[in-house]
């Protein structure tokens, strides 16, 4: 556009901010990068750190973005154990992975987007959008040290903010969401613990569900060397519980935990559902949490954050070549990212709003190994997908002669996860068919919150 700055400016210097940075840089595209943080407390985040090996096939290739290393490394991880409440029935899954250490981390990452040639604006307010005929054309912005105020002019303004989702709830563009609900958020409490005595496995992580501590969520307790753990608690924000308040009470039943040095502290919200509709307007893309590109799961989002960076970057590359910048031109982001992963965390949501509704018995039982196997936790986590055989459904229903609930809603939540992963692959090739696909996707999820969604509504 002329009288443009830049070609692309970036709201966030996160994960998927600065992969968007890095890779559009190496296709030639004039950046700038705008973040709230001085440069030094770039990366700082509370999460849980675990980033899964595969995801680094794709960054490696297009943005040089290789997995930690040095200080960044905090374990090299081979598995999962994901441990009922019982805390003697476990399953455990082979993956290969890292827990990383965050701010050092995004310290690497920042440190490419400058040398890539990106100009990054640190300690910088985001004060609105810029918009003409009701497009977005830039960024408004204020230095937090001078006060200076600045109109920053850009063919693609890219909201990375997080999920505060800055720009998104600010403009209006085809099949926006303005505001995430109370249920599809994740609100937690973590610690960095340096232990007394080393842990058995410092290579496994361990996701803990238990209903007397963690309703409505998940513990975790991820290594990051044999004596130094991320430990924290999960919950869902629309119960109305305190993390903290749990975190403690997870932490005083284990004494791997007493007297245990607290090296770093702090809570958060994550996004915890399947991806909005659409990440495309007029000018316009998402990447990262505000678009809620993570794993429903357990609201993880650094590869996926990358990788949705890469993936708009690409498609801004190809848009700027056409000189055309329009919602239409850049949709090819959406179709690319709701067809390759989309499909799998839309399932993944389904399991997710079943799985919240469990008791510690049926969760305990699940657990066990007897109803699900190793193989069944990869193939939903990595895949988002569950098929069983006829066979298998008989033995499955045999062994679960005593937990009908339980098997009921696992038949119902497979025959979902089924539909959607289909019809994610049915995405629309153009916007014309975006208001059509997002009331299928309404009515396959109807009926699940129907069946599980009291157990999300806030406990008195």
């Amino acid at each position: 556009m002329p009288g443009n700055q830049y070609d692309a400016v970036v709201v966030g210097c996160g994960t998927g901010g600065s992969a968007f940075a890095i890779r559009a840089r190496k296709l030639g595209l004039s950046v700038c990068v705008v973040d709230t943080k001085p440069r030094a407390r770039i990366g700082e985040k509370v999460c849980g750190d675990a980033v899964p090996r595969y995801h680094f096939d794709r960054l490696e290739k297009e943005a040089d973005i290789t997995p930690p290393r040095g200080d960044e490394l905090g374990q090299i991880i081979t598995g999962m154990k994901l441990i009922g409440p019982s805390r003697t029935r476990m399953v455990k899954v082979h993956e290969d992975g890292y827990t990383v250490n965050r701010h050092e981390f995004g310290q690497r990452l920042v440190n490419d987007v400058v040398d890539a040639g990106a100009n990054l604006l640190d300690k910088h307010l985001v004060l609105g959008p810029i918009l003409e005929k009701g497009r977005i054309v830039g960024l408004r912005t204020k230095d937090k040290i001078t006060r200076m105020e600045r109109a920053i002019r850009a063919s693609i303004v890219v909201d990375a903010s997080g999920v505060t989702a800055t720009l998104r709830k600010a403009i209006e563009f085809p099949g926006r969401e303005r505001g995430i609900h109370p249920r599809d958020l994740g609100i937690c409490y973590r610690e960095v613990l340096k232990l007394k005595e080393p842990i058995d496995e410092p290579d496994i992580l361990e996701v803990i569900f238990d209903r007397s501590i963690a309703q409505g969520g998940y513990i975790w307790v991820f290594p990051k060397s044999d004596t130094v753990v991320n430990v924290g608690v999960g919950l869902t924000m629309s119960l109305g519980t305190s993390p903290l308040a749990a975190y403690r009470r997870f932490i005083k039943r284990d004494r791997i935990f007493n007297g245990a040095e607290v090296i770093a502290k702090g809570g958060g919200i994550v996004p915890m559902r399947k991806p909005v509709g659409s990440f495309v307007g007029d000018n316009f893309l998402l990447v990262g949490d505000s678009a809620c590109q993570v794993n429903p799961l357990h609201g993880g989002g650094l590869g996926y954050s990358m990788i949705g960076g890469c993936m708009a970057a690409n498609t801004a590359a190809e848009a700027l070549a056409q000189d055309d910048v329009s919602y239409k031109a850049l949709w090819g982001y959406n179709h690319e990212y709701q067809t390759a992963i989309g499909k799998r965390h839309a399932a993944l949501d389904v399991f997710r709003i079943m799985l919240n509704s469990l008791s510690n018995r049926d969760l305990d039982f699940g657990c066990s190994g007897n109803l699900f196997t190793e193989e069944d936790f990869f193939a939903i986590d990595k895949n988002g997908k569950l098929e069983l055989s006829n066979a298998q459904k008989l033995i499955r229903g045999l062994r679960g002669l005593h937990h009908p609930t339980l098997m009921r809603s696992l038949m119902f939540a497979v025959k979902r996860m089924k539909a959607l992963k289909e019809l994610y692959m049915a995405y629309p090739t153009t916007p014309e068919g975006l208001d059509s696909w997002t009331a299928r996707v309404e009515e396959e999820f109807e009926p699940v919150w129907q069946r599980f969604g009291k157990s999300f509504e806030k406990i008195d």
